[in-house]
């Protein structure tokens, strides 16, 4: 899938250890400068083109990228007709180059050689992981723009951007780059979980629970973090957080839940609050 690359840098150091948990994750065929994907990956592939004989990977209508711009060029005929009677081939260069029968490089390559080393490893522990999971298409394409918006970036991981950033900053505004910033932030959360793992013994120590880390559905309107953070009295927050979890393993949903810290949360600093404050609030209610 890549072409052979060299040992890991050496002198790079994490605290967290995350830079060794990568070396240890990433497979030799994801580790190099510069990935090759089959057509025919079930992820980063996809269902042949419906001309018989093309080698490429059916996009539009079913059919490659070449086939799609020579049916749309003649006038979009009878699809089936056009599969059947169609020269197999495809010319490269926009369909300016000459007829030939491999797929071209930038529908297959991803070069990864711009990246710092921390963050290629990261892109790379990413795309696997999403290889592995095989739940959605990834073209290509979308992974070299990721790439390429990447490399523009003073970034040296993934995780020098919280989400929310990712989604505000990386690439073009909203709807344009769609499909690079939600592999961007995938990326970012499987090297997250890497990092400090999964489940409550990782979370509850936290004062900012990742909710999507203790397998809650997030979207939809529902919150993905409860915060803890703005309890000002630590045994509240432990309590808070005690009764939370309870909630939570009995079925509470999230969006309850984040009510629930959200009114714990004003008692606590109205709790907090010099006394005369306190004698204002009373007296306007």
């Amino acid at each position: 899938m890549s072409r052979p690359v060299a040992a890991t840098p050496a002198g790079l150091t994490d605290g967290r250890g995350l830079l060794q948990k990568l070396v240890a994750a990433v497979r030799p065929e994801f580790r190099g400068d510069e990935l090759v994907f089959d057509p025919r990956d079930p992820v980063f592939g996809g269902p042949p083109c419906h001309v018989p004989g093309c080698v490429r990977a059916g996009r539009g209508g079913g059919l490659c990228n070449g086939h799609y711009m020579r049916w749309r060029t003649a006038g979009k005929p009878d699809l089936d007709h056009f599969a059947a009677t169609t020269d197999p081939r495809c010319a490269s260069r926009f369909g300016k180059g000459p007829l030939s029968d491999a797929v071209p490089t930038f529908e297959g390559r991803v070069n990864l050689a711009d990246l710092r080393p921390r963050l290629k490893l990261e892109v790379q522990y990413g795309l696997q992981r999403r290889r592995d999971e095989g739940r959605v298409k990834t073209p290509p394409t979308v992974v070299a723009r990721m790439v390429r918006l990447l490399a523009d970036l003073a970034m040296v991981s993934l995780l020098d951007w919280d989400e929310q950033t990712c989604r505000q900053r990386f690439g073009r505004p909203a709807p344009k780059d769609r499909g690079p910033r939600f592999l961007l932030i995938y990326a970012r959360r499987q090297v997250e979980d890497l990092a400090h793992g999964t489940g409550w013994t990782t979370e509850y120590p936290r004062d900012d629970w990742r909710l999507r880390n203790l397998g809650m559905p997030t979207g939809d309107g529902a919150p993905s973090h409860l915060r803890f953070d703005h309890i000002p009295q630590d045994w509240l927050k432990d309590l808070t957080k005690r009764w939370v979890r309870w909630r939570l393993t009995t079925g509470l949903g999230a969006t309850t839940a984040g009510r629930c810290v959200t009114a714990v949360t004003r008692f606590a600093q109205f709790l907090a609050a010099p006394q005369s404050s306190r004698r204002g609030h009373w007296a306007r209610t």
